[in-house]
């Protein structure tokens, strides 16, 4: 089993389609992630699909580098 540690790092150290696979790899499918108020994407995602669709492919194609 891999350390919290080296959980984060997989996910913010590689390229982004790496992150991606190594988070999706983890998550549960229930899981409930929540984006801070006040913050662009705000609000409470509920399972996987939800957070994929609400946050990671908004932040996809919103924003730039």
């Amino acid at each position: 089993m891999i350390s919290n540690l080296e959980l984060i790092r997989r996910t913010y150290e590689g390229s982004s389609e790496e992150n991606g696979g190594n988070l999706l790899a983890v998550l549960s499918p229930d899981v409930e992630w929540t984006e801070a108020e006040g913050f662009p994407y705000a609000g409470t995602y509920v399972g996987v699909e939800a957070l994929m669709k609400g946050v990671f492919q908004r932040l996809a194609t919103e924003w730039t580098g």
